[in-house]
Parts: structure tokens; C-alpha cells; sequence
């Protein structure tokens, strides 16, 4: 299937939404910490964590690995256009 309007489809989403994709990438390093030190020092959290990542229902993905995934669509969206 091939959207005609998918560059008007992408411009109206990036004046709408992108400014929370934005916010999420600014704080990505801000994640990371946030989650390295909850693994360190949260015990539940790191057993809950590691339980999910040995999880067929996350296709044993690291935790990482998902809150990448905002990060990875931004730097998509040019192959898509093209």
C-alpha cells in the first residue's frame, strides 16, 4: 500500500506531536541514569526488570532497548519519506 500523502501525513504529526518527541530525546541521558541507578538500588525494581527481559512477551529485549525506540522512529522518518 502506498500513502500518496504521507509527507503531508508526517508534517501535520511533526507540528502536533513533535514536541514531545523532542523532550524525550533532551532527556534521554536523564533516563539512562534514572535507570541505572534504580537497578542499583532498587531491588524489586531490578528483580521486575530483569524478569521482563527474559520474557517472551518482550522478545527477551534488553529494557534499554524499548526506550530507545522514540529515538529510532525520529531517525526513520527520512527513509520513509524517500
Amino acid at each position: 500500500i502506498i500513502i500518496s500523502d504521507i509527507c503531508d501525513i508526517i508534517h501535520y504529526h511533526a507540528q502536533h506531536h513533535f514536541p514531545a518527541y523532542i523532550d524525550y530525546v533532551r532527556n534521554q541521558i536523564y533516563q539512562e541514569k534514572t535507570y541505572s541507578n534504580l537497578m542499583q538500588t532498587n531491588t524489586p525494581f531490578a528483580t521486575v526488570i530483569t524478569r521482563l527481559q527474559e520474557s517472551p512477551i518482550c522478545q527477551r529485549l534488553p529494557f534499554m532497548s524499548f526506550l530507545l525506540l522514540p529515538f529510532q522512529r525520529i531517525t526513520r522518518i527520512k527513509m520513509l519519506i524517500e
